[in-house]
């Protein structure tokens, strides 16, 4: 994830995704990746990044 200028994609809150192959060099996708967004969505109380604290309070409050 990179965090991109305000405007970029306002609606979850700027950020650009990609993924990448395990030496990083190849690109399989990136940008505005609708399964990455719909993840973290569920992080969105702190700027759609996860930790070990967050992920185990989001798994104590839903479905995750």
């Amino acid at each position: 994830m990179i965090k991109m200028h305000n405007g970029y994609d306002v609606k979850n809150n700027n950020w650009w995704y990609g993924v990448y192959d395990k030496t990083g060099n190849k690109v399989f996708h990136e940008g505005r990746i609708k399964s990455c967004i719909k993840c973290h969505e569920i992080a969105k109380e702190t700027d759609y990044l996860f930790s070990e604290t967050i992920i185990d309070k989001i798994s104590l409050d839903s479905d995750f």
